[in-house]
């Protein structure tokens, strides 16, 4: 079985989180991948003091970025060694399941987290939104940190937006219209 080294899913898992949090209109102002420490990383942003339900639609996106990119990096990388299956599990979600609930409480989506990766898949599937995920992935394989201002500030006002309608819309189809399992 292949078997990826931490550090790459790690990178991955932080640069989900850090471009759909620009893309979804919030400023990072870091992004750690412990290169001593495999496993241990985060992105910093920032958030409205009184999220809105769209705020909280985009922020529950932007912590199930993390897996989306992570599942989806591993599924390139799959196919690309010609291997069968999909075993590979996301890792690192535990946190960010616990930091959506208090958005997906607020609007009614309490443990719809997966449903949530589901969004954010679906938007990294934008060749713009994928190749941002891509660069930042490797360059967090290689260096223990970004937290360049100039760099990340630059990053966001490149970075295709997510418009409201959208991100509204695909809650109602990818996480309202689906069957709730209790």
């Amino acid at each position: 079985m292949f078997d990826r080294k931490k550090q790459a899913i790690t990178a991955y898992h932080e640069a989900g989180h850090a471009v759909l949090a620009m893309a979804n209109g919030f400023a990072v102002t870091e992004i750690s991948n412990d290169l001593h420490n495999p496993g241990q990383g985060y992105v910093r942003y920032l958030q409205p003091k009184n999220p809105s339900a769209t705020d909280r639609i985009r922020l529950a996106v932007v912590c199930a970025a993390g897996s989306a990119a992570d599942y989806m990096h591993w599924d390139l990388e799959r196919r690309r060694l010609g291997l069968e299956g999909n075993d590979e599990l996301c890792e690192g979600n535990l946190g960010d399941q616990r930091d959506s609930e208090a958005h997906l409480l607020e609007i009614g989506d309490s443990g719809r987290f997966w449903d949530y990766v589901g969004v954010a898949m679906y938007l990294m599937k934008k060749p713009e939104i994928w190749n941002f995920i891509e660069q930042f992935g490797e360059i967090m394989q290689r260096t223990p940190l970004i937290n360049g201002v100039d760099v990340l500030r630059n990053a966001f006002e490149v970075m295709p937006k997510i418009d409201e309608k959208e991100i509204v819309f695909l809650r109602e189809q990818i996480v309202v219209r689906q069957p709730r399992f209790t």
